[in-house]
C-alpha cells in the first residue's frame, strides 16, 4: 500500500476523492490524474514460485479466443507506422504471449515482460517463450537500452506502480525515432462521468461504476487517464505524438469493431536532437 498524498505524475498534492470500501482514489489538484494507493509487491511476484495449477490453467484458457481480434488491431496499427519484418520490438505486459507471437509471424524480433509469474509459466508451458519478471522501469542495466525499434504498452499503464518511470524507461530502451504505443481505458467514457456525478449528489454514499475501474489487487487498475493526460504524458517525456485518440483509427477497422473505451496514442522518439534521460 502507497499512503502517499502526492501525484504520480507531477508530485502535486493528491487528496482522497472517492472511497470505493476497499481502496480510496485520490485526485491530483493540478493534472487530475485519478490514482488508487495500491502498489503491487515486483519483488515478490518475480521469484520463482508453485507450479501451474489446473485451475490457473483453465482460466487462461478460457480467455485466449477474446483477445483475438484486438490482436489483429494491434498488428495492423504497428504497421501504419513501421516496417515489422526485421524490426525488435518490446512488448511490456506481455500477458502470456500471444502479441510476440503475432509479431513472430510477422516476421519482427520480439521480446516480452511480464510481472505476472503465472502467465510467466503459462507463456513458457503454452508456447514455448521465456518472459521477462522485471518490470520496464528496472531495466536500467539491461543491454537493451536504445535497441528496440518500437515497445507497445497494450491494456498495461493503467496496471504499473509507476507510470511516468514506465515512460521514461521506454525512452531510454528506444531506438532513436523509435516508437512507442499505447492503449488503455479512457476515464472520459459515460459510466465514470456519471459515477463521478452520482458520488457528489449522493454525497459519497453511492459510487455506482467506479469500482469497476480500480482494483487494490496484484496487477489491478491502479490509475485511469484521460486521453489528454495521456498524450501529455508522453510529451512532457520527449515524444513526439503521431496519433491519440479515444479509439482507433478510423480507417482500422469497422467502426462498430472499433473499441469505444479506449485511448490510443502512437509515441516517437526524435532521431536526432534530444539526449537519452
Amino acid at each position: 500500500m502507497n499512503n502517499s498524498n502526492r501525484c504520480k505524475l507531477c508530485g502535486a498534492t493528491a487528496a482522497p476523492r472517492y472511497d470505493l470500501l476497499d481502496t480510496v482514489v485520490r485526485v491530483c489538484a493540478r493534472c487530475d490524474l485519478h490514482f488508487i494507493d495500491y502498489l503491487d509487491d515486483l519483488e515478490a511476484a518475480a521469484k520463482p514460485g508453485a507450479a501451474l495449477q489446473d485451475a490457473e490453467r483453465r482460466y487462461i484458457e478460457e480467455r485466449l479466443p477474446a483477445a483475438a481480434a484486438l490482436l489483429d488491431w494491434r498488428i495492423d496499427l504497428l504497421q501504419r507506422y513501421l516496417e515489422l519484418p526485421g524490426a525488435r520490438i518490446l512488448d511490456v505486459g506481455a500477458g502470456v504471449g500471444q502479441f510476440l507471437r503475432r509479431l513472430k509471424e510477422a516476421g519482427a524480433a520480439g521480446e516480452g515482460i511480464e510481472p505476472s509469474r503465472v502467465r510467466r509459466r503459462f507463456a513458457a508451458e503454452k508456447f514455448g517463450l521465456q518472459l521477462h519478471g522485471a518490470p520496464v522501469d528496472a531495466a536500467g542495466g539491461r543491454e537493451g537500452l536504445g535497441a528496440f525499434d518500437a515497445l507497445t504498452l497494450w491494456e498495461v499503464i493503467e496496471h504499473v506502480n509507476d507510470p511516468l518511470a514506465t515512460v521514461r524507461a521506454a525512452w531510454r530502451l528506444l531506438k532513436p525515432g523509435g516508437l512507442l504505443f499505447v492503449e488503455t481505458h479512457s476515464r472520459e467514457v459515460p459510466s465514470y462521468r456519471l459515477s463521478q456525478f452520482v458520488h457528489r449528489l449522493t454525497g459519497g454514499r453511492i459510487s455506482l461504476f467506479l469500482r469497476n475501474f480500480y482494483a487494490p489487487i496484484p496487477f489491478g487498475h491502479k490509475q485511469i487517464f484521460t486521453p489528454g493526460q495521456l498524450t501529455a504524458l508522453l510529451e512532457q517525456n520527449g515524444f513526439r505524438t503521431l496519433f491519440a485518440g479515444s479509439a482507433y483509427p478510423a480507417d482500422l477497422s469497422p467502426s462498430l469493431l472499433r473499441p469505444k473505451d479506449k485511448i490510443v496514442v502512437v509515441g516517437q522518439k526524435p532521431a536526432t536532437g534530444l539526449a537519452d534521460g
